[in-house]
């Protein structure tokens, strides 16, 4: 298909929809405001589940996306959620008690999956989008260092605080859900030392009276295919959270040092939490902490303006508590493949996956705010 596009955000959406759209012969430039792949802490271990895979398969070619599903790590049990004692909540009845091979769930390493999908595409780091507008029939796209450029499409894949969002819908909002998470990891170099339930289900939520709460997921990687992506050891990603009213401001949180937050995070769990838990997080491994504040999207009216479409975060960020954030922006990478190959125009194309997108995204952003408001006191 002979046309161009430039994708705004280097995240795992954003990389996935250029994967996908080179696939179909576009040129595609992606632009990063990062001044590096690495330059700031973007999470360990990610959840994918039949959507997220769905749209990872339709937009990779077949050895990539192999190579991702090599590098996952096995099936476990399905999460479960615990009080601070250990013992099932009400809520783990509604939890699935085993997953099926059409709705099974696999940890991966955020960043081993980037890197895969940086693989062959033409990525422009330290560029600041700034401002798109229409000309002659394309979109021209600004940066913040005076760089210009012009595409057919313009896809705002630039998370939570896009700048792209904010010129083509201002009146779509993002807010505070209130929630503030504390995000490591525990290295498994003494696996031996630690509680082996841990390891049974994909992921494990303790919440306490207080309502903090604790998430544990196990990353233990099945293959290391050899020479083809940097090396990564096993471990847990392991986050302490609360609502924010427990917490300092969080523009103060960003600036508490390590050693700090790790205090900050064993304040919020007391003695009345199980002795397991105070094992787990004996073995946080303090260097990977770091503070996340939580967002979550207002509903957005379907739009129109020709030429520019949004990803993931950028056009519905919710909580994690159902898993299914990046799951949902990889399936808006899929489903905008999907629709570009039906034959229609590419303006129709467009049309078709913001309509499809609205559909599913945003009664999960509405479902990820109820069960978070529940469970660990989101607003």
């Amino acid at each position: 298909m002979d046309f161009r596009v430039v994708v705004i955000g280097a995240g795992l959406s954003g990389l996935a929809c250029a994967q996908g759209l080179s696939r179909l012969g576009a040129e595609v430039v992606v632009y990063e405001r990062d001044q590096a792949v690495d330059a700031r802490p973007q999470g360990y271990r990610i959840q994918l589940d039949p959507p997220g895979l769905t749209g990872l398969r339709q937009c990779l070619p077949a050895e990539l996306f192999e190579l991702c599903l090599a590098t996952a790590g096995g099936p476990l049990a399905p999460p479960r959620v615990v009080d601070e004692g250990l013992c099932p909540r009400a809520e783990q009845a509604y939890m699935p008690q085993a997953y099926t091979p059409w709705t099974q769930a696999y940890p991966f390493n955020r960043g081993t999956l980037r890197e895969i999908l940086l693989t062959g595409l033409n990525v422009c780091y330290g560029k600041e989008f700034t401002a798109f507008e229409r000309i002659d029939g394309r979109v021209g796209v600004r940066f913040a260092d005076g760089h210009w450029d012009s595409a057919d499409l313009v896809v705002g894949a630039d998370g939570v605080g896009s700048a792209v969002r904010r010129q083509l819908l201002p009146q779509a909002k993002v807010g505070d859900a209130g929630l503030r998470l504390i995000y490591g990891k525990i290295p498994l170099r003494q696996r031996e030392s630690l509680p082996e339930w841990v390891f049974e289900h994909i992921f494990t939520v303790a919440t306490g009276t207080n309502r903090a709460h604790v998430g544990l997921g196990p990353v233990v990687l099945r293959n290391r295919p050899s020479g083809r992506i940097s090396p990564v050891d096993d471990y847990i990603a392991c986050m302490v959270g609360a609502p924010a009213d427990l917490l300092p401001p969080f523009e103060e949180l960003r600036k508490y040092g390590r050693r700090d937050l790790r205090s900050l995070a064993g304040d919020l769990i007391g003695d009345g939490w199980h002795p397991d838990i105070h094992r787990l997080l004996d073995h946080w491994d303090t260097k990977s902490l770091f503070p996340l504040r939580i967002s979550s999207a207002s509903a957005v009216e379907p739009w129109s303006t020709p030429g520019v479409t949004l990803l993931g975060d950028a056009v519905h960020a919710m909580s994690p508590v159902l898993a299914m954030g990046v799951n949902t922006a990889l399936r808006d990478s899929g489903e905008l493949i999907r629709a570009i190959t039906t034959g229609a125009t590419l303006p129709d194309a467009v049309a078709t996956y913001q309509e499809r997108m609205l559909g599913y995204a945003l009664p999960l952003v509405e479902a990820s705010r109820r069960i978070g408001q529940h469970r660990v006191g989101q607003h």
